[in-house]
């Protein structure tokens, strides 16, 4: 954690702002844990991805959910960010794509109900993940960790970028289950993930 960057991004102008989020991602993507926490802590104190999310979402709850999805796709993906585009363009597309998830019906699925216990967990999540310093390695290892199937599904999702029908047809299950098994591991690993936030939590 650099306090002295986050006091930089709380006191800046919007341009400002901008220019250092474009730095941090930059770093980020290069491979600094430090600057992918300050990145994860920015997004979460400016409600970066509110924006992108409330294009498609209403629900509280379900914005909640999108942008704890939103958390753990940056920390997986920062590394595809460049400096051709802006950050804040990057973050954009990241969570309209996990707020058009939730409307296809990885939150609204026929077993929403189970997915809503989960609902109030996000926003802790939401809340405390940017108290890590978001380390692939780290959050690989929890991915190894999911059940073969929910993993694979996840991988095929977030690395190789496919489709659920793409998913569906390369683990030859139908599209109801690919759904699920990557809404569940991303469940899972939120909580996992959250776990291991709640260890490291200072007495």
């Amino acid at each position: 954690m650099n306090n002295r960057t986050r006091l930089q991004l709380q006191n800046a102008d919007a341009d400002a702002r901008s220019a250092l989020l474009d730095q941090l991602a930059t770093t980020a993507a290069a491979g600094s844990h430090e600057a992918a926490a300050d990145l994860a802590w920015a997004v979460r104190t400016f409600r970066l991805a509110h924006p992108a999310i409330r294009q498609y979402l209403i629900s509280e709850h379900d914005v909640s959910a999108a942008e704890g999805a939103v958390m753990v796709a940056v920390a997986l993906r920062i590394d595809s960010f460049r400096a051709e585009s802006k950050f804040t363009t990057w973050l954009h597309r990241v969570a309209s794509n996990e707020a058009k998830m939730l409307i296809r019906g990885e939150a609204r699925h026929s077993d929403r109900a189970e997915a809503g216990d989960s609902v109030d967990f996000a926003e802790d999540f939401v809340a405390r993940v940017s108290s890590m310093v978001v380390d692939r390695a780290v959050i690989r290892e929890e991915i190894e960790q999911l059940p073969e199937d929910r993993r694979q599904a996840l991988l095929l999702r977030e690395d190789d970028g496919l489709t659920y029908e793409e998913i569906a047809t390369r683990l030859d299950v139908p599209l109801s289950t690919a759904k699920t098994w990557v809404r569940r591991a991303r469940l899972e690993l939120a909580e996992r993930l959250s776990e291991r936030l709640g260890h490291r939590d200072p007495a």
